[in-house]
């Protein structure tokens, strides 16, 4: 090993000096002169700083390795061997140390002593945001920072003890990264100065080795975490080789760099003892110019690959010096900061054919939305047009640079696979229809996409091509075509030119010019078009202003030819109640227009309604001083000249009344030009709002113009109406104002620092509370590592802050407690779907944190991480965390004390019947009993195992339920029963119903699904299987329901075949209502019916019946009963009659008392006859006059009564009966006054109910105080008996 000081010999006295602190845990001799030799310093395999401790002879010598263990040993250790031998022999024999004391080093370990292999690193890639910049680069320092890189380059591991702070570091130099050999000679500057310096700073152990070949000096660092990263720092620092490299950096970065008042670039210089310079903006204009000469070169070619759509940053150059340590620990931080802040990107690609924009889209921009799913992305693609002469308008990509690139790698193999799956179609489509190719809003195109996956493509709307563009793959492409075609012939269109109207005017043009523009304004054909069920197409405003167009088309649109032709020759006839006569021009100011117009367009309105005049105003811009008069009425009595006198005369009223409104001013004042930008505002907005309402009437202009040769940088001029333009002064003035005390209002500064570890929770995700704070405060806030500056108005500052300072009081008051509770109990802490944890937390506001699967197999991590299977942890504020352990604990102790559990075995083919459909069995336990059952898994063969878990008492319950399951299952049995298909219908029943009657008789349950399991009728293939029951359940009820079955098999086998025969029109009632009737026999009779189906009313129908002989003749019996209750009978009636009846209680008596249906027949409503009076007596104390109505008896009505023969006999008598009475019904009309009228009614209606009974009528008296006829109706004889027994009781009452 070469000799790594100088060759003479140099000695080391240390009096009264422990080397190493007595808090660094190392036993060191004290208070003691002692000279250490280096001549050994020079020989070879030797190179060892020794003012660091001496050991004794049994520590040097203590678990030295064998001859043999010695051969394999790396060369530092060799070294520390040879050392502790040689200070050894040095040593006196009687010199006594503590034997004790461990020793300096293992130099078996091979963490202390690694050995010194060659490694090699790979060169570090350019950050991706360098990639294509151009003019920066490394410093002349080249080869200096290669060797951080080369193959000696620094290599350090280090060893921590987990029962203590202290650690072992090893730090591997190359001769290529120190200092030239020749600064170490000489004192006071010497290696051994150095360490002995760095130890006693840093309390610390350092032994030092250098390898004879590779050159390499190792340090072994021993001591407290803290201090050994400390020393190895300054060894770095001091003997460490300096480096000079250069770092391209963004220039809209370097703020971020340096930080507030340079506290980021200040901070990063004290972390890594670097030297970092950072050039101003004009130090480097050269680099300036060939960089924009480059990005201007660029601009004029379209980019041809991803990188060149990337932004491109301009870059200057940030120069880092120290050493090479420092220097890498310096490049990786600020090149952190240039990531973070270009993390975000936004590129154009304009390399994709335009008319691919559709097919990327999507119908409706479906496809884009997918593009955005989920990621931090914003797509726009703009809709396709074919225009060549028009500049490419790009897609626009923005977001997190990772998820634009890969979009714009997608959307670019997308555009080649389209290219190559897709043709792409001319077609000519005349311009007019082009509108009905797209429809509106697009809609016909988005259809044509969605449908055939094809895109059309229109021609710009001030293009002159005709050329429909339809691009989509080869297999739809036709259809694509087929229903673009169909669009654009959808409709059908006509034309009229207006100007072959007037051909006999000197200009026709100027005149249909002017009408079309008067049609457009006023929208004078809108109010013909539903009556026409047609569309008017006018031409467009920019059409009209060409001076070569010499045609004024409107064109007419509708699905219905005969439409078109009768809109066109309407239209003409419109066209031609224009003439030129009623149109009139008149000059009037742009800014007195308004005043022509009138508030909310008051004046046009009075024009419209008073002259029958239209207004034309600024038709052809803001400028245009052109006002047009035309006249909307009719010409049928007035001349032409008389029309254009009257709108001559009207037009200069309303010029003159204009002129008189308003006065026009100008007026120049000084304003400081750096207030200007405030005037205008972003935008022009601040400006705008100025102006407001008076925007047309105001013109204002900021600065020297030309044509005012006496306009300075200063001048704001405004010119306008005289109060217009005073309110705008006024205002701009007070903005300018305002804007100066702006900036002094603002200039309030608070700083304040804060825990480093609380900046991210600062700032929030992506900025979002830093945001917040400046949307809610209106002040300026940066936020370094643990500074905040705050800039703004005073009060909202100190808000701010506050805000800030109580959110960084709230995260010191954070705390995580540990809680260990068992495991098996975690499950019920947290309950069903964590219903349990959650309401722990909102209560508190804290987190809860369980242990899960991949906590468990990692170490480290998060520090909310558990750190076994029984450990919960919490965390939140103080008070919080306690309160949630607290309710934790208690809830624990709450479910360890119902922690009573039994296991029980039972058979896998009793799983499925304890768990039930859809669990709802086991889900009825467990709410019966209030318990937890977990039951293995049901697939497995032979038994498995139920868990029960609660109190004591109910698990036990629930066990027993369950084995009673179980059991049931045990005891089950499976029969085949030999019975033939021909009669599994006759056990089934309609819907089952026989089925579940005969499981019944026999002991089972009717539920269907325990009657699916027990009874299973066989579908096979063979006759065997088709004539086969199986039958699973209780042994018991297996053997009862076979006996049962049997029995009946032989019962229907013993049936015989009768027949009855039936009129048609009974077979209704027979049948019943949805078949019930028909059921209701077969039940009662036990029988099988077979009824044809016979649509003659006058056939019979021949009812089949089987079963046994007995029970044929019941059914035979029923159906005989219901055929005569079907006995019909007729009567026929007065329509006035028959109406009576429908409303009257007549019908319905019979039904309920006859069981008898009367069907009557719908009758319109009848008008009363005249009406016949019977008596009248006026002159009598109580007035008296008797009514009837005259019987309208030619419409009759036949009503048909349905039911038993002398049912309907005794229903026809009475209907005959009431029939009479209604036709001699009368109707008698009593005027009394009222207040006789109470003792006519008597005590709860008494005197009056015996009236109405004797008399057999119907009396109404009136409640309506002040009316006193009180009418009777009822047969002739009980009207006038009704009428005698009133005014007795009337009598009465008065004696």
């Amino acid at each position: 090993m070469e000799n790594l000081f100088t060759s003479e010999q140099f000695t080391m006295t240390t009096n009264n000096l422990e080397t190493t602190n007595a808090s660094s845990g190392y036993q060191t001799v004290s208070n003691e002169d002692f000279k250490v030799q280096y001549d050994e310093l020079l020989a070879p395999n030797a190179a060892e700083i020794s003012g660091v401790r001496h050991e004794t002879v049994d520590n040097a010598t203590a678990g030295m390795p064998s001859q043999e263990e010695t051969e394999n040993l790396p060369p530092s250790a060799l070294l520390q061997k040879k050392h502790a031998v040689e200070n050894h022999s040095k040593e006196k024999p009687t010199s006594k140390r503590n034997t004790s004391q461990k020793p300096a080093v293992d130099v078996h370990s091979e963490a202390a002593f690694p050995t010194l292999s060659p490694k090699v690193n790979n060169k570090p890639k350019a950050p991706s945001w360098v990639r294509k910049a151009a003019g920066v680069g490394s410093s002349g320092n080249d080869d200096a920072a290669s060797s951080a890189n080369s193959p000696t380059s620094s290599s350090r591991t280090a060893s921590t003890s987990k029962e203590t702070d202290y650690m072992t570091d090893t730090l591997i130099l190359g001769p290529d990264q120190q200092i030239s050999r020749l600064s170490f000679t000489g004192k006071p500057n010497s290696v051994a100065d150095i360490v002995r310096t760095i130890m006693l700073q840093t309390s610390t152990r350092i032994n030092v080795s250098t390898a004879s070949k590779t050159k390499n000096t190792t340090f072994l660092i021993q001591g407290k975490v803290a201090a050994v990263k400390a020393a190895h720092r300054q060894i770095i620092k001091s003997i460490g080789r300096r480096n000079t490299i250069t770092v391209p950096c963004p220039v809209f970065v370097v703020g971020a760099v340096i930080g507030t008042n340079g506290q980021n670039l200040k901070t990063i210089m004290d972390r890594t003892g670097t030297r970092i310079q950072i050039p101003k903006r004009n130090s480097s204009a050269a680099d300036d110019n060939e960089t924009s000469a480059k990005n201007e070169k660029s601009s004029l070619t379209s980019p041809t690959s991803l990188d060149e759509l990337e932004p491109q940053y301009d870059l200057t150059s940030v120069t880092i010096e120290g050493d090479f340590e420092g220097v890498e620990l310096a490049k990786k931080e600020i090149e952190s900061i240039i990531n973070e802040r270009t993390s975000h990107t936004t590129i154009r690609i304009n390399t994709i054919p335009t008319d691919m924009y559709n097919l990327l889209r999507g119908a409706d921009g479906s496809n884009i939305a997918e593009y955005e799913q989920d990621k931090d992305l914003k797509v726009q693609i703009p809709y396709a047009y074919s225009d060549n002469n028009l500049p490419v308008n790009p897609i626009v990509l923005s977001g997190e640079k990772s998820c634009v690139r890969e979009c714009a790698l997608f959307l670019q193999g997308k555009a080649e696979e389209l290219a190559r799956t897709t043709i792409p179609t001319m077609i000519p489509v005349p311009r007019r229809q082009h509108r009905f190719i797209n429809g509106e809003k697009s809609a016909g195109i988005q259809d044509i996409l969605r449908s055939t996956g094809c895109s059309v493509i229109l021609p710009p709307i001030n293009s002159e091509s005709d050329i429909v563009s339809v691009r989509g793959p080869a297999m739809n492409i036709s259809d694509g075509i087929k229903m673009t075609m169909e669009r654009a012939n959808s409709t059908i269109i006509d034309a009229v030119n207006i100007s072959n109207i007037f051909t006999s005017l000197k200009d026709p043009f100027s005149h249909a010019n002017l009408l079309a523009r008067f049609f457009i304004r006023s929208k004078f054909l809108s109010q013909y078009e539903n009556a026409l069920k047609v569309q008017f197409h006018l031409p467009k405003r920019e059409e009209l202003q060409e001076l070569t167009n010499k045609s004024v088309i409107v064109e007419i649109s509708s699905k219905d030819g005969e439409n078109v032709r009768n809109a066109r020759a309407a239209l003409i006839k419109i066209i031609e109640q224009f003439p030129p006569y009623k149109f009139h021009n008149v000059e009037i100011d742009p800014l007195l227009q308004r005043y022509v117009i009138g508030s909310k367009g008051k004046n046009l309105q009075k024009l419209r309604a008073d002259h029958n005049v239209e207004l034309l105003i600024g038709d052809n811009g803001e400028d245009d001083s052109n006002v047009i008069l035309c006249f909307t009425g009719s010409s049928d009595e007035k001349l032409p000249e008389q029309i254009q006198e009257e709108l001559a005369a009207l037009g200069e009223r309303i010029k003159s009344s204009a002129d008189a409104s308003a006065k026009i001013v100008s007026e120049t004042f000084q304003v400081p030009s750096v207030y200007h930008k405030h005037i205008v505002g972003p935008k022009g907005t601040t400006l705008k709002a100025i102006l407001g309402n008076s925007e047309e009437n105001v013109v204002v202009q900021l600065g020297k113009v030309s044509y005012r040769s006496d306009s300075t940088d200063d001048d704001v001029y405004v010119r306008g109406f005289s109060n217009d333009v005073q309110r705008v002064m006024n205002e701009i003035k007070q903005l300018v104002k305002d804007a100066k005390n702006h900036e002094i209002l603002h200039s309030y500064v608070a700083e304040f620092d804060f825990p480093s570890q609380y900046s991210k929770n600062i700032i929030g995700k992506n900025g979002s509370n830093v945001s917040t704070l400046r949307e809610d405060f209106g002040v300026q806030i940066n936020v370094e590592e643990g500074h905040v500056r705050i800039q703004g108005i005073k009060k909202n500052v100190e808000e701010t802050k506050s805000r800030i300072e109580a959110q960084v009081q709230a995260l010191m008051d954070d705390t995580i407690i540990r809680v260990n509770i068992p495991n098996e109990f975690h499950r019920q802490l947290i309950g069903a779907s964590g219903k349990y944890v959650k309401r722990l937390e909102e209560k508190f506001s804290v987190r809860v944190r369980f242990p899960r699967e991949d906590d468990l197999g990692t170490s480290g991590g998060e520090a909310t991480k558990p750190s076994s299977v029984d450990e919960i942890v919490i965390r939140g504020s103080k008070k919080a965390v306690a309160s949630a352990k607290q309710e934790l604990v208690e809830l624990y102790e709450y479910e360890k004390s119902i922690a009573y559990s039994e296991v029980i075995e039972i058979p896998s083919k009793a799983a499925s019947r304890v768990v039930g459909r859809s669990g709802a069995t086991v889900e009825k336990i467990r709410a019966q009993y209030d318990v937890k059952i977990d039951i293995g898994d049901e697939k497995s063969e032979g038994t498995i195992s139920v868990s029960v878990r609660g109190s004591k008492e109910n698990v036990q319950s629930a066990i027993k339920e369950i084995k009673a399951i179980s059991d049931e299952i045990k005891n089950q049995v499976e029969k085949v029963v030999k019975i033939d298909r021909e009669y599994h219908r006759f056990l089934i029943g309609p819907s089952g119903s026989s089925l579940q009657e005969i499981i019944k008789e026999c002991g089972g349950t009717t539920d269907k699904a325990e009657t699916a399991r027990l009874v299973s009728f066989s579908n096979g293939n063979t006759d065997e299987d088709r004539n086969s029951v199986v039958l699973r359940g209780n042994k018991q009820l297996v053997e009862a329901l076979e006996s049962r079955f049997l029995q009946i098999v032989e019962e229907l086998k013993s049936q015989v075949e009768k027949t009855v025969d039936v009129p048609q029109r009974s077979i209704s009632s027979i049948i019943g209502r949805m078949g019930s009737s028909r059921r209701d026999i077969e039940k009662k009779t036990s029988t099988s019916l077979t009824i044809p189906n016979v649509l003659d009313p006058e056939q019979l129908v021949k009812i089949t019946i089987i079963g046994s002989n007995e029970n044929c003749d019941k059914a035979i019996q029923m159906i005989q009963e219901k055929v005569a209750s079907q006995y019909t009978e007729t009567l026929e009636v007065s329509n006035v009659l028959c109406e009576r009846l429908t409303n009257g209680p007549i019908i319905r008596r019979l039904r309920t008392d006859l069981k008898v249906f009367v069907d009557v027949p719908s009758v319109s409503k009848q008008l009363e006859g005249s009406e016949i009076v019977l008596e009248d007596n006026e002159e009598d104390a109580y007035p008296w006059k008797l009514v009837t109505k005259q019987k309208n008896t030619d419409n009759k009505a036949t009503l048909t009564i349905r039911g038993h023969k002398e049912n309907v006999e005794k229903a026809i008598s009475s209907l005959e009966k009431n029939l009479k009475q209604l036709e001699e019904e009368c109707t008698g009309y009593l005027s009394v006054p009222p207040s006789l009228h109470r003792h006519i009614i008597g005590a709860g209606g008494s005197a009056i109910n015996k009236i109405r009974k004797a008399a057999q009528v119907k009396i109404d008296v009136p409640r309506t105080p002040g009316v006193d006829i009180i009418v009777i109706q009822g047969s002739h004889s009980g009207a006038a008996k009704a009428k005698d027994l009133i005014i007795e009781r009337l009598s009465e009452s008065q004696d």
